[in-house]
C-alpha cells in the first residue's frame, strides 16, 4: 500500500535540499532585503533623469546588474522556501512580504528602460559598443522598443508584477494546501490519495480497479474546484490579453513567444507535426498498452502504464546518482564533478510530503548552484526525470561561472 504523505518537518532532512546555500539564516536574508532596497534607492538617486549619454547608460546598468544579481538571490531563497511546502504559514507570508518589496522595487527601476529608449539610437548603439557587458541587454531592449508604453504606464506595470502572478499562485495553493483529497476504496481496502500520490503512484498502478478508482476519486476533488479555477484561469487568459493588446503585439501567442526569441512559424509548426506527425503514433502506442495489460478498452486513466510491467525496477536515490553518472560521464570529469555536488551538497529536494509542488523543476539563482525539486517514487522514470533537470542545471551553472547576469 502507498504511505500517506507526511508533514514537511517530519521529512528526512538529508534528502532535503539545502537552502543554506542560499542562505545561512533568516537574518542573512533579511539584511540582503534591506541592501537591495537601499541599492535602488541610491541608483535611482544617482541616475533617474541622467540617463543621456553613453556613458552615465552604462554606469547605471554596471549597477543594474548588481541589483539584478541580489534580487535573484533573495526572491529565489522566498520562493524556494515555499514550493516545498505550501501549508507552512511563515513560508508564505515571507513570499508573500518580498513579492511586495520586489514590486515596488521594480516600479521604482522602471525608469530605467524608458529612458534608454528615449534616446536617439545612435547614443544606444554608442553604449553598445562601449560595454561588452551590457550589449546585449540594450540590444534586446532596442528589440522590445515597438512594444514599450508611456513610461508611466510602464510604472504602473512594474508596481502591478505581483498581482499580475497571482492566478497562477493561487492556482498552487489551492491545489497544495487547500484540496484534501483523503482517501479512496477498492472493496474492503482504503488507500491514501493526494495530487502528488495520484501524479507519482496512482496513475502508475496495474491493478486497473485500483488506478480507475484512483482517478475518479482524484477527479472528484477536483471538480468540486473547477469554477474556482476555472475564474482564475479565465483572469489570467485577460490579462495576458489586455497586455498583449496594450503592447501592440498581433496576438496573445505573439506576446508570449517575444521573450523566447521564437518565431510564430516555428511554433506553429511544431504544434502541426504533434498533430499531424504524432498523433497516429500516439494512438498505436495507447492502443499497443491496451494490448499488452489486455484491457477490453482504453481510458484516460490508463495512459500512463508502462509497456514492460514485467521490468520496473525500484530505484534507491543512490542507484540513481550511480546511473546518472555512468551515463552522463562522457560529459566529461568537470561535468561529473558537478552531478556530484548537486548529490553530496543537496542541491536536490526529493522528498514526499505533503504541500510539496508536484512535478519537477530546476531554478538557477545567479550567484548560488543550482536547486532542484522532485518526488521520489524510485520508479526509473524519476531517473530520467532527474537527469533531464540536472541537464538544466548544468546548463546554469556553466553559463553564469562564464556568463553576468545579463547575458545567463
Amino acid at each position: 500500500m502507498k504511505k500517506q504523505l507526511i508533514d514537511r518537518k517530519d521529512v528526512d532532512v538529508q534528502r532535503t535540499w539545502d537552502l543554506q546555500g542560499l542562505y545561512a539564516a533568516e537574518e542573512d536574508f533579511n539584511r540582503d532585503v534591506v541592501n537591495l532596497e537601499e541599492m535602488v534607492g541610491k541608483l535611482v538617486l544617482t541616475y533617474k533623469g541622467k540617463l543621456k549619454d553613453a556613458d552615465t547608460i552604462n554606469r547605471c546598468l554596471d549597477d543594474l546588474r548588481k541589483v539584478y544579481q541580489l534580487y535573484h538571490l533573495t526572491s529565489s531563497f522566498a520562493h524556494l522556501a515555499m514550493t516545498v511546502d505550501m501549508t507552512d504559514h511563515a513560508a508564505i507570508a515571507r513570499r508573500s512580504k518580498n513579492a511586495i518589496a520586489m514590486s515596488k522595487m521594480e516600479a521604482k527601476l522602471s525608469f530605467v528602460n524608458s529612458e534608454i529608449l528615449e534616446q536617439d539610437w545612435t547614443v544606444i548603439r554608442e553604449a553598445m559598443e562601449a560595454s561588452a557587458a551590457n550589449s546585449h541587454y540594450l540590444a534586446d531592449l532596442l528589440r522590445f522598443k515597438p512594444y514599450v508604453l508611456h513610461p508611466e504606464v510602464e510604472r504602473v506595470l512594474s508596481a502591478l508584477s505581483g498581482t499580475i502572478d497571482a492566478p497562477y499562485n493561487i492556482y498552487n495553493r489551492a491545489k497544495l494546501a487547500d484540496m484534501d483529497f483523503g482517501t479512496f476504496k477498492v472493496g474492503e481496502k482504503e488507500y491514501p490519495l493526494s495530487f502528488v500520490l495520484f501524479e507519482n503512484e496512482w496513475e502508475f498502478e496495474q491493478d486497473p480497479e485500483v488506478r480507475r478508482a484512483a482517478f475518479d476519486a482524484f477527479s472528484d476533488k477536483l471538480r468540486e474546484y473547477q469554477n474556482t479555477v476555472a475564474a482564475v484561469y479565465e483572469t489570467q487568459v485577460q490579462t495576458e490579453k489586455t497586455i498583449s493588446d496594450l503592447r501592440g503585439y498581433e496576438s496573445v501567442i505573439d506576446s508570449l513567444l517575444f521573450d523566447q526569441k521564437v518565431e510564430r512559424e516555428l511554433y506553429d509548426r511544431q504544434i502541426d507535426v504533434i498533430f499531424e506527425k504524432l498523433a497516429p503514433h500516439m494512438r498505436r502506442y495507447a492502443d499497443l498498452i491496451r494490448r499488452v495489460h489486455k484491457m477490453d478498452e482504453m481510458r484516460f486513466s490508463d495512459l500512463k502504464l508502462v509497456v514492460d510491467p514485467d521490468f520496473e525496477p525500484s530505484i534507491t536515490v543512490a542507484e540513481s546518482k550511480r546511473y546518472i553518472l555512468d551515463g552522463l560521464s562522457i560529459l566529461g570529469p568537470d561535468y561529473s564533478a558537478m552531478l556530484e555536488r548537486a548529490f553530496d551538497e543537496r542541491w536536490i529536494d526529493f522528498v514526499q510530503n505533503k504541500g510539496k509542488s508536484t512535478g519537477a523543476f530546476c531554478s538557477s539563482p545567479y550567484g548560488s548552484h543550482p536547486f532542484i525539486l522532485i518526488s521520489w517514487t524510485e520508479r526509473m522514470r524519476e531517473v530520467f526525470v532527474l537527469a533531464h533537470e540536472l541537464g538544466h542545471a548544468g546548463h546554469f551553472y556553466l553559463a553564469q561561472k562564464n556568463q553576468n547576469v545579463f547575458d545567463t
